[in-house]
């Protein structure tokens, strides 16, 4: 996760990840096929230990569209997010440390339309202001399939522990001490939307 240069606007108010603000800055939508090798190149250019990931990421994306984000302004590809939504056998991999993080099998993630036992944060790409695309992000993961299910990470940079510390992340999930756990909160960004302005 790219948040090394970032850190200004979050450490100013901290909030968990589900309050974090909407902008109409940014559009956050399902990455188009096309789109895949622009996204990976990018999460290449920006993470640290991705290389040759547009394989990978094309086939979760073909098994379930949602899994890739496009973060896009002014019809532009600004950044993106890759979301692994785990079914019981994919979590009871991460649980007992043999998850494979970088080539992950399908089998192990649910279909469309199953709810997720828990969401993995594969890859987060927001360069520099783009981390205000955060909060729209994370309205993706509001929705009524998604909201329940506990988000899990491993930050690749410094300032990737320092936005998911400041976010409500907390740090040795199932005894594994570079996997960060964060807990679903009934409460959403929607509530946040009714009272702050697009930015």
């Amino acid at each position: 996760m790219d948040f090394n240069r970032i850190q200004a606007s979050i450490a100013r108010k901290p909030r968990s990840l589900d309050h974090l603000p909407l902008t109409g800055r940014y559009a956050v939508r399902i990455a188009g096929d096309n789109e895949l090798p622009e996204l990976t190149a990018l999460a290449e250019r920006h993470i640290p230990g991705i290389t040759n990931g547009c394989e990978s990421a094309r086939r979760v994306h073909l098994h379930h569209r949602g899994s890739v984000l496009a973060v896009v302004r002014d019809e532009r590809i600004v950044g993106g997010a890759a979301l692994l939504y785990l079914n019981s056998a994919g979590f009871a991999q991460l649980r007992s440390g043999t998850f494979s993080y970088g080539a992950p099998e399908v089998d192990v993630l649910t279909l469309p339309g199953e709810p997720p036992a828990a969401i993995y944060f594969w890859a987060l790409c927001l360069p520099a202001v783009t981390i205000g695309a955060m909060g729209n992000v994370m309205r993706w993961l509001q929705r009524p399939l998604y909201r329940q299910a506990d988000i899990f990470a491993r930050p690749g940079t410094i300032g990737g522990m320092r936005f998911m510390r400041d976010t409500g992340f907390v740090a040795g999930a199932f005894g594994t001490p570079d996997l960060w756990k964060y807990q679903r909160h009934p409460c959403s960004n929607f509530e946040y939307f009714s009272l702050e302005p697009f930015q």
